[in-house]
């Protein structure tokens, strides 16, 4: 299992391995996951294990996306961000002249990993928790039609 490739996973990560394992389980989609720790001590790779541990459990199917985004390249720009993780529709601003699919969109029924999350904007925040609470959101421009994603999420922070 992809848990067993993590060293410490039977010692000193034992207990960070059973909570990750209960955040795939827990009925019926999961629970959004929050790593936390200082740069380089592998945020990105755990995020990795638990797409992968899902998968091998068989709770989301063997080609489930899982899609990565650094928040940070984002945090001088809410607007940018918003468009790159909810898409957006033709028309929603200067140079949208065709409707784009969100990062959410293409993590539909897989996984959305947001590194340094604790850069999102307040705006941005309560959009996802919108999408955690009812599975809904709406794309830049949008105001009619709700997307609907089912979606496991997973947030790094230092």
């Amino acid at each position: 299992m992809p848990f067993d490739e993590i060293i410490g996973h039977d010692s000193s990560l034992k207990e960070s391995i059973e909570l990750a394992k209960e955040s795939i389980l827990y009925p019926s989609n999961g629970l959004p996951v929050m790593i936390t720790g200082r740069s380089g001590v592998g945020k990105s790779y755990l995020a990795k294990k638990i797409y992968e541990e899902a998968k091998a459990l068989g709770v989301i199917d063997k080609n489930a996306p899982f899609v990565t985004l650094n928040t940070a390249d984002y945090a001088n720009n809410t607007e940018l961000l918003s468009s790159v993780l909810f898409g957006y529709k033709k028309g929603a601003f200067t140079g949208a002249d065709h409707d784009s699919e969100g990062l959410i969109d293409k993590a539909n029924n897989g996984y959305l990993f947001l590194d340094e999350v604790h850069r999102l904007s307040k705006s941005n925040q309560e959009k996802l928790f919108s999408l955690i609470d009812n599975h809904t959101f709406y794309p830049l421009g949008e105001v009619e039609n709700p997307h609907v994603a089912h979606i496991r999420l997973i947030c790094a922070t230092t």
